[in-house]
């Protein structure tokens, strides 16, 4: 690189494309040792990339003289002193015969001079063979040639060996390494069906050169036919490394005209604030949903984020900022920007931060804002306690408030807190109606408040999830009980991993008879059920008034004869979902 730039004084000359890197690379070779040059050079190359391609195929990395059968002492030492091939001490085979082992300096090197071999003999190895990088590194080749009857072949032998995520990647890498928008607009509308993609994984800031070409490409198909070549409306990216350079060149390509990709996930791909810096645009213009949980954004990235979500022009209804390190001092920023006319986040998720009863405090205040349009907050996984609880109890009972669904799994919530959230669901301004409180540190006496909410008129739960609490019969009972009331909605009813009995099931079976009970899908996992409590259950859901659609009892004290009754069960309800 140093060497390009010191000659051209432009970087404009500076190889982008994997196979001309490698040809400058090869070049840089044969400069740099030029006091020993490679005779008839033209043809030792030919003889160099074809012993390259044999030994790839073969899957031979190491070699001894005895390979080179074709090159003369002269040029097997020129290649050793150019610094192509590596050579190892010699050893001896025998008594009186020693010989030396040869690589080539750098596997890549190898690949590009078989990609040479194959392209001049017109033959394409199959992706079993040779690596992928090998056919990226023939599409580079190919497009000095312009041979695009060969670069079709070669991107159908791909497609027969390679599908799935990373097939497509390598069919569009080697598209963007031959650089030929016609040709790749014609592939594409040829193969329509093999470029229907969503989601990439494992991708680099290279990879995403190729992916940046793919959504140019489908831009120029959607200004020309806008119903026939309408692009993907979805765009993910998970489990890769990438960096401020990746992420700028994708943003960039979706801020183009005419690219329709409107949801933007960027899940688990490293990404700290400076990256926050490059979607902003996004998020002031296109987006009107975008992912970017389990990163690694802070406080900081979260407030530029806020900047662009007050902006008029900005369009995002669904924001995930779960699994990152923002604080209470981040969850501030976001509350404020909730509370613009111009937000229009009404899905908001911040599972698995960092986030106090302080930060609940601020965007307990702006759900009470009227211009708020949140309507689901995942809140899950953070350190949330009985006083957290309490704010957003209140913020529950304001009728500017529009939440529907909220999570607070993975709290420290106790009984008290149970206690105020009972209180805002009997509010008639309360319009919650999923309720997540699993694996937090609840007892039967915050249950009993919950069942009292759940009784009440006003109260509009239809999907309670209890899982992982401190729940003991007691708790069950008086549950059972609210589940006989005619105002209660409750239809899916989460009871997994609270080691209830089967006298709670007893109770739960009788409350699943009643005419009045909803329940219609029921999780008991993970509990301390034997067989008695699956025969009460059998016998309730073979009850005309049983609405249960739904079973789940996986992992608990069942014996084969408690098997039979469930299956004895799915026979005369074969629409039932059970698993046990």
């Amino acid at each position: 690189m140093e060497y390009l730039l010191a000659e051209s004084l432009s970087a404009d000359s500076l190889p982008v494309k994997a196979s001309d890197l490698y040809f400058e690379v090869f070049n840089k070779f044969l400069l740099d040792h030029k006091r020993k040059e490679i005779p008839s050079e033209s043809s030792t190359l030919d003889k160099l990339s074809e012993l390259a391609a044999e030994l790839l195929v073969k899957k031979k990395f190491l070699f001894v003289k005895e390979d080179m059968t074709k090159f003369d002492l002269r040029e097997v030492e020129s290649l050793r002193a150019s610094g192509i091939l590596h050579s190892g001490p010699p050893f001896r085979k025998s008594a009186f015969e020693e010989t030396k082992h040869f690589c080539f300096t750098h596997l890549t090197l190898q690949e590009y001079l078989a990609a040479r071999w194959f392209v001049e003999r017109g033959e394409i190895p199959s992706t079993r063979k040779v690596s992928s990088m090998v056919m990226q590194f023939m599409a580079g080749i190919l497009s000095k040639k312009r041979d695009n009857k060969f670069m079709e072949k070669l991107l159908e032998v791909l497609q027969s060996d390679e599908s799935g995520c990373r097939g497509l990647l390598n069919r569009v890498k080697c598209l963007a390494e031959y650089e030929e928008k016609d040709f790749a607009k014609n592939i594409i509308k040829k193969h329509s069906s093999q470029f229907k993609f969503r989601r990439f994984h494992s991708l680099t800031d290279v990879d995403c050169i190729a992916v940046s070409f793919l959504l140019s490409v489908f831009g120029e198909l959607n200004k020309e036919d806008t119903k026939k070549h309408r692009p993907f409306p979805e765009l993910s990216i998970s489990k890769s490394n990438l960096t401020q350079s990746g992420i700028k060149r994708i943003c960039k390509s979706l801020e183009k005209e005419f690219r329709s990709v409107k949801t933007l996930s960027l899940s688990k791909c490293g990404l700290n604030d400076e990256c926050v810096d490059c979607i902003k645009e996004l998020v002031s213009s296109r987006l009107t949903e975008l992912a970017l949980e389990e990163n690694e954004i802070t406080d900081a990235g979260v407030t530029r984020l806020s900047e662009a979500l007050q902006s008029p022009a900005c369009k995002v209804t669904t924001l995930n900022l779960s699994g990152n390190q923002i604080t209470d001092e981040g969850v501030t920023s976001l509350s404020r920007a909730l509370q613009s006319p111009a937000c229009k986040v009404a899905r908001l998720k911040l599972d698995g931060n960092q986030i106090t009863d302080e930060g609940v405090t601020s965007l307990s205040q702006a759900l009470q804002s009227p211009a708020c349009k949140v309507t689901i907050l995942g809140l899950q996984n953070n350190q949330i306690t009985e006083a957290g609880a309490s704010s957003l109890s209140q913020a529950l009972r304001s009728s500017a408030c529009k939440v529907t669904g909220v999570s607070l799994t993975g709290n420290k919530i106790i009984d008290g807190g149970v206690k105020s959230l009972s209180q805002a669901l009997k509010s008639s301004a309360c319009k919650v109606t999923n309720l997540y409180l699993s694996a937090n540190q609840i007892t039967a006496d915050g249950v009993r408040s919950l069942s009292q909410a759940l009784k009440s008129s006003a109260c509009k739960v239809t999907t309670l999830r209890l899982d992982g609490n401190q729940i003991t019969d007691a708790g069950i009972e008086s549950l059972s009980e609210a589940l006989q009331s005619p105002t209660c909605r409750v239809t899916t009813l989460g009871l997994v991993r609270i080691l209830i009995t089967d006298a709670s099931v007893i109770s739960l079976s009788q409350a699943l008879q009643s005419p009045a009970c909803k329940i219609t899908s029921l999780y008991l996992g993970e509990n301390q059920i034997t067989d008695a409590g699956v025969a009460s259950l059998s016998q309730a859901l073979q009850s005309t008034t049983c609405q249960v659609t739904t079973l789940h009892m996986g992992k608990n004290q069942i014996t084969d004869t408690g098997r039979e009754y469930l299956r004895s069960l799915k026979h005369q309800k074969p629409d039932l979902e059970l698993k046990y």
